[in-house]
C-alpha cells in the first residue's frame, strides 16, 4: 500500500475517533480529503481500483498529444458513446477517431523528428496540425459545411417527434427579425420558441470550449 500510495495518492491511517474508544478501525485517505472506511473486501478493492482509474484519467489528460480532447470529452458518457457500442459511427470514422486522439494522422505538423516541412501540402499554411485541416484549411470548406449539416439533421430528427415542430434555417416564426437560427423548436403546447445554433470547433480544453 506504501508503494501503491506513492502513485495513486492513498494512504493507510488508523481513525481518531475510533482510537478514543479503544478501537482500531483503518481508513483510506486520499489527496483530495476523502476518506474511507472499508467494510468488506469489494469496499476495499472498488476504492483502490477508482483511484488507478482517476490517476490514469488525468495522467491522459495531460498528455499534449491525447489529452486535448479527451480532457472534454471525458466530462460526458454521451461524448464517448462510440466506444462501447458503436452508434451511429462507421468503421471508417472509427479508425480515424482513434488516430486523431492520439495526434497519429499523417500531417506535416504531426511529425516530431527529423527536418521534415510543415507548411500544409493544400493550402501553404505554416503548421499543417489537425486543427487546420479540420477546421481551419478553407480549401475544405464544403467538408465543415456538410459536416455541421449532417449534426443538424441527427439533431432534427432525434428533436421532432419529443418538443414540437422544428424549422431549419429559416426566419423565426411569428416576429420580423431577420437572422436565420439553424433550428427553431416550436413548442405549441407550452408556447416556447427554443433557438439552436450548432456549432463544430477542435476540442482544445475546456477553456476553450466555453470560449466557443
Amino acid at each position: 500500500m506504501r508503494r501503491l500510495g506513492k502513485r495513486i495518492g492513498c494512504r493507510w491511517e488508523w481513525c481518531e475517533e475510533c482510537q478514543d474508544l479503544g478501537v482500531l478501525v483503518p481508513q483510506i485517505r486520499s489527496d483530495n480529503t476523502t476518506i474511507v472506511t472499508p467494510s468488506a473486501r469489494g469496499m476495499l478493492e472498488r476504492t483502490l481500483k477508482a483511484a488507478i482509474h482517476s490517476l490514469y484519467m488525468e495522467t491522459l489528460k495531460h498528455k499534449l498529444d491525447q489529452g486535448k480532447a479527451f480532457e472534454l470529452t471525458s466530462k460526458c458518457d454521451a461524448s464517448n458513446h462510440f466506444l462501447a457500442w458503436g452508434g451511429f459511427t462507421r468503421f471508417a470514422n472509427w479508425r480515424f477517431i482513434h488516430r486523431a486522439r492520439i495526434n497519429c494522422v499523417s500531417v506535416n505538423g504531426a511529425v516530431c523528428h527529423g527536418n521534415r516541412e510543415k507548411r500544409c501540402r493544400k493550402y501553404g499554411y505554416s503548421n499543417e496540425t489537425l486543427p487546420h485541416v479540420l477546421c481551419s484549411c478553407k480549401l475544405h470548406s464544403r467538408a465543415w459545411q456538410l459536416r455541421h449539416n449532417t449534426i443538424q439533421n441527427r439533431l432534427v430528427k432525434a428533436i421532432a417527434p419529443r418538443l414540437g415542430e422544428v424549422t431549419v434555417n429559416c426566419a423565426i416564426p411569428g416576429t420580423d427579425n431577420q437572422l436565420r437560427p439553424d433550428m427553431v423548436v416550436t413548442d405549441k403546447a407550452q408556447k416556447k420558441l427554443i433557438l439552436v445554433d450548432v456549432m463544430v470547433f477542435f476540442e482544445n480544453r475546456t477553456l476553450a470550449f466555453c470560449e466557443a
